[in-house]
């Protein structure tokens, strides 16, 4: 949301050069990727965790 509109503000501006608007809208693509990547990674972890002390449960339960 914060990306959408930062980049049609920098569209609209005309004292920003066209290399820079460029710039931005890669920029912003480019950490919406990594926000994405990140977002997977992290909830990947959780599920490992949540195996690792499963399996940490049963090991001491014997």
């Amino acid at each position: 949301e914060a990306n959408i509109v930062f980049n049609s503000q920098i569209r609209e501006a005309y004292n920003v050069l066209s290399l820079a608007k460029r710039y931005a809208e890669r920029m912003t693509r480019a950490l919406k990727t990594t926000q994405s990547a990140l977002v997977t990674i992290q909830k990947e972890l959780t599920k490992q965790r949540e195996l690792l002390q499963t399996r940490k449960a049963r090991k001491t339960g014997k």
